[in-house]
């Protein structure tokens, strides 16, 4: 009777722990989980400025047409004229300062495709070479052309112009003194003469 007692204990105890060691199965994640990867947004260009104008690129075209200057040599704040043929006729023209990129101005293009730029070279831009660059805004046609800044903006010519407006004020200053000391001076001059034809 005992035992009896033992084993029905035993396998009831048993029951109970098979039954709490059952695992819970885990709920497989529906379609439309969080875990959906979010796509790569692909790579494009930089987008076109609202007025249309093309987007200066870092650096000048090195395979582009020739571009006309009136000058090859420039100081910072001399103006400059620059011409760039083989555009469509009609449609505006972009020029681009290098190193900058600096967006100068765009121009439109006669009935035959040429764009005549007039404009000043910064005042701040540095000594050196540079590259002005013209880019058609529908056509995308390219010319550049090769320049040298020779001065640094408030030196060379304006430097010596202020030298000699120093030297002029100067001079004016010291024939005022003179005029104005004159009997003085004349007196000095005079009493030296005498007394060197003194005799000892």
């Amino acid at each position: 009777m005992a035992a009896a007692v033992l084993l029905a204990s035993a396998l009831s105890m048993g029951g109970t722990a098979a039954l709490a060691e059952t695992p819970t199965p885990t709920p497989t994640p529906s379609a439309t989980s969080s875990t959906t990867p979010t796509p790569t947004p692909s790579a494009t260009t930089a987008p076109r400025p609202a007025d249309g104008s093309p987007v200066a690129p870092a650096k000048p075209q090195e395979d582009a047409d020739g571009l006309e200057l009136d000058k090859e040599r420039v100081a910072a704040g001399d103006w400059v004229v620059a011409r760039s043929e083989g555009n469509t006729p009609g449609e505006k023209v972009q020029f681009v300062l290098y190193r900058g990129p600096i967006v100068v101005a765009s121009f439109v293009a006669d009935e035959t495709g040429t764009a005549v730029a007039e404009f000043r070279i910064p005042a701040e831009i540095r000594p050196g070479d540079h590259v002005v660059e013209a880019t058609g805004w529908d056509s995308k046609h390219v010319t550049n052309a090769a320049f040298v800044v020779v001065a640094p903006a408030g030196t060379g010519g304006a430097g010596m112009g202020w030298m000699w407006i120093v030297l002029g004020v100067l001079a004016i200053s010291l024939i005022a003194l003179a005029i104005s000391y004159r009997e003085p001076i004349g007196r000095w001059f005079s009493g030296r003469g005498a007394s060197e034809e003194t005799p000892s």
